[in-house]
């Protein structure tokens, strides 16, 4: 696949797999966020190699997921991966789903005003 059309890939994979959701801390009240891509082991190994070379987000551990031994997910929590992801996902991008693009426009806009 061309390196441009990697970001275009991913982010047709995160709108069918992927999850962002938002949330408060309860202990400091300030807005966190996690991201989370699902699939097989062997993909989200190379993905997470990928997205660290390319987006500069930082290695996660692949998680197991609770209902099966065959699904797999891969979570980003801090703010400044997060934010990377936003970035290398949307960069050049028309389609996409736009609640999941909303969820990470509202994070980041939460971002700016601290």
């Amino acid at each position: 696949m061309d390196r441009k059309l990697i970001n275009h890939f991913i982010r047709g994979y995160f709108d069918g797999d992927g999850s962002i959701r938002m949330y408060k801390q309860s202990r400091s009240d300030t807005t966190s966020a996690s991201i989370e891509l699902s699939g097989g082991y062997n993909f989200l190994f190379e993905m997470n190699i990928f997205l660290s070379k390319y987006a500069n987000i930082k290695n996660t551990k692949i998680h197991k997921h609770n209902l099966t031994d065959k699904i797999f997910r891969l979570r980003y929590h801090s703010k400044q991966d997060i934010i990377k992801f936003y970035n290398f996902l949307y960069t050049e991008a028309n389609i996409y789903i736009n609640r999941k693009k909303k969820i990470f426009d509202d994070f980041i806009d939460k971002q700016s005003l601290v």
